[in-house]
């Protein structure tokens, strides 16, 4: 009775399909960015014990499931479980930037899931990659923080269950949409956000795939969640947002390199998606 006591006082709880489930978030988390030379190795899948999620940050690489390969890109969530294969590589030119979290899943009494739970989804498009990002960053300091370990748990669960809806509201075709839409608004997403700068117009992705202007929208609102105007700036604000971290080049070079031609456009529009200056989003990263 007391090791449930203890195993409840520290998991989270997650929800899923009517069943209550609790995760308990291991030591093995947190956020890197691969050398240009980094491979899984074929083998790396076998010493899976538990559940490992995977957020792509940036990049841009392939994974083996089993018979299918995949294209990651930010965006890509892969939720893993043991027994699985997976085999990753990644473009050298666009290494993978990765936030991962391994976890364990038990019932209600405390006791391992084991084969009774398998992950809804496998493979997860997180639409709002910039909330992901940010939140599962908070997550990493809050374990690291004195009494946070609690709150960032339940905060994984909650994120964990968010992911999961979107992803099966997604994969239900609104109506007038195929799926070959989906696999083509997909494709583009895709497009968007490995190369946000080089994007034109809506009006070029729309000829470039054969559709009107006003069809290719109104599919893409459709399957995406937003407009696709709305999509390539959000695309351009978070690559913005990546350099900001991960390079020393000034605001200005970081505006053009995201696509905007406009310095004082593009710090308004990163202050009204952040709350802050690019200069002052920095400042706070070279704090933490």
């Amino acid at each position: 009775m007391g090791a449930s006591l203890i195993l409840l006082h520290v998991s989270a709880i997650f929800e899923l399909n009517g069943h209550t489930w609790l995760l308990r978030p291991r030591d093995v988390c947190g956020r890197v960015r691969f050398q240009r030379e980094w491979s899984s190795g074929t083998e790396w899948w076998r010493t899976l014990q538990d559940y490992d999620l995977w957020f792509v940050w940036t990049g841009r690489g392939t994974m083996q499931l089993e018979t299918q390969k995949i294209p990651l890109y930010a965006g890509s969530c892969i939720w893993m479980h043991p027994g699985r294969r997976y085999i990753t590589t990644h473009d050298p030119e666009h290494p993978l930037g990765v936030n991962f979290f391994h976890f364990d899943v038990f019932d209600e009494r405390g006791s391992p899931a084991g084969p009774r739970f398998t992950p809804p989804l496998e493979r997860m498009r997180v639409l709002h990659l910039a909330f992901a990002d940010c939140l599962m960053q908070r997550i990493l300091a809050l374990r690291s923080e004195p009494g946070g370990r609690e709150t960032g748990d339940a905060l994984f669960a909650a994120l964990l269950t968010e992911l999961v809806r979107d992803a099966s509201r997604q994969a239900k075709l609104p109506a007038g949409i195929r799926q070959e839409h989906v696999t083509l608004v997909h494709e583009v997403m895709s497009e968007i956000r490995a190369a946000p700068a080089t994007v034109v117009s809506v009006a070029q992705l729309a000829r470039r795939h054969g559709y009107s202007v006003s069809h290719f929208s109104r599919v893409f609102e459709a399957v995406a969640g937003a407009r696709p105007q709305h999509f390539i700036i959000n695309a351009r604000l978070d690559h913005a947002r990546e350099l900001l971290s991960m390079t020393s080049k000034s605001v200005g070079e970081i505006a053009a390199a995201a696509g905007f031609s406009d310095i004082y456009y593009f710090s308004r529009l990163f202050k009204q998606r952040t709350g802050i200056s690019p200069s002052a989003f920095r400042q706070n990263l070279a704090r933490t």
